[in-house]
């Protein structure tokens, strides 16, 4: 495609772009601040899928240049449709979302990298992520443990560090075992797929269709954990639901032990307290209490 300028009604800049007005459509111009290499292989995906029956994902247009993306004033940009952004916090957006990525984990499964485009691969990511946060958890424990003396932030924080410690030494046991390390393995054979990242932005619609919006993280890794991070962000008493909904078309049998490691660990809750270390900023204390409860910490 080419956005040429006697086709070009209007250009509106928008807080991750620009929205191009053309005669006969509406395009979103997209900025992405992720490499060019990663770039390909996501749109490698995309087109993977697209091709095996499944388009309920956002597609990048191939310009004329053949490549399916552009670079302005030193900045990457991709040419989407224009789409309506939806809330997972709503019960049926998150179990539509559910069905949604299911069928992609599905779909994608066994995608094999062009030979020339550089794989983005994530096994084993989110555990070394766990594994720091709770180094940071004992450090922080171990210092308020040796202050008779605590300030604001610490005061709130206390009454939380035993359920924070037991939840976290409880979930990282079970992504330590040999379980987990043959799962890790029989993904890596399947050549899985996953988003990774499952935010507000997740969710669009167009045209009364729904798709998959966050496709910037797309990578090789575990289900398991696209799905522990959906139902971490919806209300908690879907979860039965989401499982159900999504082993409809899941590629294979779920381990139900490493999902609820997964969904047990309190990321949101440890990263606050991380930054409080690094920071010592009082006033994070408000972000505690959100991070608190979206971790089900009482």
């Amino acid at each position: 495609m080419e956005l040429k300028g006697d086709k070009i009604k209007k250009v509106e800049k928008v807080e991750d772009g620009y929205v191009v007005y053309m005669l006969d459509k509406i395009y979103h111009l997209k900025k992405v601040n992720i490499k060019e290499s990663e770039l390909l292989f996501i749109n490698e995906v995309i087109e993977y899928v697209n091709n095996k029956g499944f388009d309920n994902i956002i597609k990048f247009q191939r310009l004329s240049n053949g490549k399916p993306y552009m670079k302005y004033e030193g900045d990457v940009y991709v040419v989407i449709d224009n789409y309506n952004l939806i809330d997972l916090k709503k019960d049926i957006n998150a179990l539509c979302y559910a069905s949604l990525l299911s069928k992609f984990h599905a779909t994608a499964k066994g995608f094999v990298a062009k030979f020339e485009i550089k794989p983005s691969v994530v096994w084993g990511k989110r555990l070394e992520k766990y594994k720091n946060l709770y180094r940071v958890l004992e450090k922080f424990i171990d210092e308020v443990s040796s202050k008779s003396k605590h300030n604001e932030f610490e005061q709130q924080v206390i009454p939380y560090l035993d359920e924070l410690k037991s939840r976290s030494k409880k979930s990282m046991k079970v992504l330590r075992s040999f379980s987990y390390i043959d799962l890790l393995e029989t993904s890596m054979k399947n050549k899985e797929i996953v988003l990774y990242d499952i935010g507000k932005n997740s969710l669009a619609e167009k045209d009364s269709r729904h798709f998959i919006y966050n496709v910037f993280d797309i990578s090789y890794g575990l289900i398991e954990e696209d799905l522990a991070v959906l139902i971490k962000k919806c209300n908690k008493n879907l979860k039965e639901n989401i499982i159900d909904i999504y082993k409809e078309n899941s590629p294979r049998e779920l381990n139900i032990d490493v999902l609820e490691a997964y969904i047990l660990f309190p990321e949101n809750t440890l990263k606050v307290i991380r930054d409080y270390v690094k920071q010592r900023d009082l006033s994070l204390i408000d972000k505690f209490k959100k991070a608190s409860i979206k971790d089900g910490v009482r």
